[in-house]
C-alpha cells in the first residue's frame, strides 16, 4: 500500500496487490486530524498585538487593559477570554470582547457582555450583534439616547438578503432611554426566495420599549417565522412585534408567452397565484 498526497491536501492510498479483484484501484481517504493543544497566557495589562495562535483551545486570562491589534487566532476548539469560552473562532481578533465593556461597539463573539458604566448621549445603534447566543448585561446601567434618535439600541439582524437574525440574545439589567426603538433581530425579506426567520430574545430585569423580531417577507414560497420574545423578573417592555414574514407580490415575465404571475398573502396565511396570459385565460390558484 502507497499513499500519496495530491496538491489539493486529499490523501489517496494506491492497492498495489494486483490481485484480480481489486488491480491497482485507487482509494481516496479523508485526513483525521489529531486534537490541537492548549495555550494558555495570563498576565497584566498584555499586549498580543500583531501575534499568532492556532490552537485547539487558547485561553487568556487578563487583569488590565488587553491590547490585541491584528491578532489572529486559529483555534478549533476553545477560545476562552477571562472564563468565557466563546467555541471555536478563526481570524483577526474582534475590537470588543466578552467580559467587562465600558462601551458601544460590535459584539461578534458568543458570550456575556458586561457594561461597567452608563452610556449617554448614543447617536444611531449602540449594539451590534453579530453571533447567536450573546448575553448584555447592562450591570443596572443606563443606554441613553442623544434625542431624536430612531435608530435600534441594539442590533441583531442579518445583511444577506433573506438571512435570519442572530438568534438567543439575552438582555439583562438594563434601562434603555431616549431612543424610539428598542432591539431588532428580524429576518431580512429575500427577493428570489423565502424570507429569514427573527431570532429568539430573552429580556429580565429591564426598562425598555419597541422590541421587534419579525419574519422577513419571502417572494415565492412564504415569508420566516417570527423570533420568539421571553420577558422575565418584572422588566418594564413596550411594543413588542414578533410577526411572522408573508409572500410579497411576485412578478415574473417569460418573454415568449407574456405570462405574469402575481402572488399574494391573505389575512389567513393561505397564498393565491393569479395568472395573466396573452396565450391563455388567466385564473386565480390557491
Amino acid at each position: 500500500m502507497s499513499i500519496t498526497s495530491t496538491p489539493s491536501g486529499d490523501v489517496y492510498a494506491v492497492d498495489g496487490v494486483g490481485d484480480g479483484s481489486n488491480g491497482r484501484d485507487i482509494y481516496k481517504q479523508t485526513p483525521v486530524y489529531g486534537l490541537g493543544g492548549t495555550i494558555t497566557i495570563s498576565g497584566t495589562n498584555l499586549d498580543l498585538s500583531n501575534k499568532t495562535y492556532t490552537a485547539g483551545t487558547l485561553n487568556i486570562t487578563n487583569t488590565g487593559i488587553f491590547t490585541h491589534v491584528n491578532t489572529s487566532v486559529s483555534i478549533s476548539l476553545h477560545f476562552i477570554f477571562n472564563g468565557q469560552d466563546s467555541g471555536p473562532y478563526t481570524g483577526i481578533l474582534p475590537s470588543t470582547l466578552p467580559g467587562l465593556i465600558s462601551s458601544c461597539g460590535t459584539l461578534s463573539l458568543p458570550g456575556t457582555y458586561t457594561l461597567t458604566t452608563s452610556i449617554s448621549n448614543i447617536s444611531g445603534t449602540c449594539f451590534n450583534i453579530q453571533s447567536d447566543n450573546i448575553t448584555i448585561n447592562g450591570g443596572g446601567n443606563t443606554l441613553t439616547s442623544s434625542g431624536g434618535n430612531t435608530s435600534y439600541t441594539i442590533v441583531a439582524t442579518s445583511s444577506a438578503d433573506g438571512g435570519s437574525a442572530y438568534t438567543n440574545l439575552t438582555i439583562q439589567n438594563i434601562t434603555i432611554s431616549g431612543f424610539t426603538n428598542s432591539i431588532n433581530a428580524s429576518g431580512n425579506s429575500n427577493t428570489i426566495g423565502v424570507g429569514g426567520n427573527g431570532g429568539n430574545i430573552t429580556i429580565s430585569a429591564s426598562t425598555l420599549t419597541d422590541v421587534t423580531t419579525n419574519g422577513g417577507n419571502g417572494s415565492i414560497t412564504s415569508g420566516g417565522d417570527a423570533g420568539n420574545v421571553t420577558i422575565l423578573d418584572d422588566s418594564d417592555v413596550g411594543d413588542v412585534s414578533a410577526e411572522g414574514g408573508f409572500v410579497k407580490t411576485w412578478i415574473a415575465q417569460n418573454a415568449g408567452n407574456k405570462v405574469w404571475y402575481s402572488m399574494t398573502s391573505t389575512p389567513s396565511g393561505d397564498v393565491y397565484a393569479t395568472v395573466y396570459s396573452t396565450s391563455a385565460g388567466g385564473g386565480i390558484y390557491k
